[in-house]
């Protein structure tokens, strides 16, 4: 039964249900054509008897499947083997160039999600350029003549502890792994190999797993308040109504959003990017936040962000090492007038009396340095707690009704939060009064 040819259809939008888990790529600058390459997906589960075994086994795949379903084939597509030199079991999987060489996502997320149905098969949108970086770990040593001879003792060990790898290799002072199992790398984590007692700690590249082709990220926004709906607004309020999926990744420091089409997602990276000009909704200056494709952030490394330290931990720190060298203090105290009570209780009851009241005061001061530190810590709870309800009502008054149903339920909770929060305060008061 031959398949007919197919009919490039037009440009369907994103139906994105559900986000799909965000994980923690290659160092270097993308190419220029990375806009393109980077609308891929990589299948894996693939056997992997021989170099061409995966690439064989899903074109069979994808021909089975066009073949039962003749009135709605899927995109031609162009399998490329990730390794050429050794069998892996994935592969990469783009449009093919002859159909169409202007970037469809849509066609690709058709064929993702019918191999998804495939027994034991798992299609994902790529990271970013290079090998599959979710299933890659690596160990680092003082140097490379260490990790050339430490390769054939970590290869023994993690076959013994049941941790298949499909790969490695040693490059400057480190050695990679491309492990088969993806849950392998929480287990290296979990215990990490001992190898001449010595601990080798695991490293994985740092990335979001996209749940779209060209999803647009935005890095360095941990510090911003409800950054989520303050972009969905922004944007919305910058292009209309263009967003398929919006996500906080990286806990909460990346905004990833997914256009409805590309050439809203292009127009958005071209636009200047102005959403915090004015310092609207944020906590201090964001500075270089620029948009990009995540696939590109991805490729080349995204960075660790440094958080501002927060203010009113490090005085709650102060606070409580004051307080804990004047409870060593006391105990100091105490415990030396028991000792002199032991030895000396019949000739030395006055400066038993003395140590006694001394020991007693200190303890009455540290008391009352922690009822203080505890009114402290009550206050700023309060305070932040109101400034957080004064930006959301703020926020509130910018939002679109059919968006403002979270911020609602969010001011909600605040309020019970400052109340609660205010009893606090009330009782830690009290406190401090008593101890006076």
């Amino acid at each position: 039964m031959s398949v007919p040819a197919y009919t490039l259809p037009p440009y369907a939008e994103p139906r994105i249900t559900a986000s799909r888990t965000t994980s923690p790529v290659r160092e270097g600058p993308d190419p220029p054509d990375a806009l393109v390459s980077g609308v891929e997906l990589i299948v894996s589960k693939l056997p992997r008897d021989g170099v061409t075994s995966a690439a064989h086994h899903l074109r069979a795949v994808l021909g089975e499947y066009n073949l039962q379903h003749p009135a709605d084939p899927l995109v031609p597509v162009r399998i490329v083997s990730a390794d050429e030199r050794n069998p892996v079991d994935f592969v990469f999987v783009s449009v093919d160039p002859d159909i169409t060489q202007a970037p469809r996502p849509d066609l690709l997320e058709q064929v993702r999600c019918a191999l998804a149905s495939a027994h034991g098969l798992q299609a994902e949108w790529k990271v970013g350029k290079g090998p599959d970086r979710t299933r890659r770990v690596h160990f680092q040593v003082d140097s490379f003549a260490q990790a050339e001879a430490l390769q054939p003792k970590l290869n023994d060990y993690l076959n013994e502890h049941s941790c298949p790898f499909q790969g490695s290799f040693v490059s400057k002072n480190r050695i990679t792994y491309d492990l088969l199992d993806r849950s392998t790398v929480d287990k290296l984590f979990r215990t990490p190999p001992v190898i001449d007692h010595q601990t080798l700690s695991p490293s994985t590249p740092r990335y979001i797993q996209p749940i779209y082709g060209l999803e647009v990220a935005i890095l360095g926004l941990k510090d911003v308040l409800l950054a989520l709906p303050v972009l969905d607004h922004y944007i919305s309020h910058q292009y209309g109504d263009v967003i398929a999926s919006s996500r906080l990744a990286l806990g909460g420091d990346a905004y990833c959003v997914v256009f409805k089409t590309w050439a809203q997602a292009s127009r958005f990276l071209s636009d200047p990017f102005t959403a915090f000009d004015s310092g609207f909704g944020t906590s201090h200056l964001v500075s270089h936040t620029v948009p990009a494709l995540l696939y590109v952030l991805n490729s080349n490394g995204l960075p660790i962000s440094a958080r501002p330290p927060d203010s009113s931990s490090a005085l709650l720190r102060q606070l409580q090492a004051q307080f804990d060298v004047l409870q060593q203090i006391a105990d100091t105290k105490v415990r030396a007038s028991e000792a002199l009570l032991t030895d000396q209780d019949q000739m030395l009851q006055q400066p038993q009396d003395h140590s006694l009241h001394t020991a007693a005061s200190i303890a009455s001061l540290s008391t009352i340095a922690s009822a203080s530190a505890c009114l402290q810590a009550a206050n700023f709870r309060l305070e932040t707690l109101q400034s957080d309800r004064r930006m959301a009502q703020l926020f509130l008054a910018f939002t679109s009704p059919d968006r403002s149903g979270a911020l609602a339920q969010h001011l909600q909770l605040l309020e019970s939060d400052i109340s609660a929060q205010t009893a606090a305060v009330s009782q830690a008061q009290d406190s401090l009064n008593a101890a006076k």
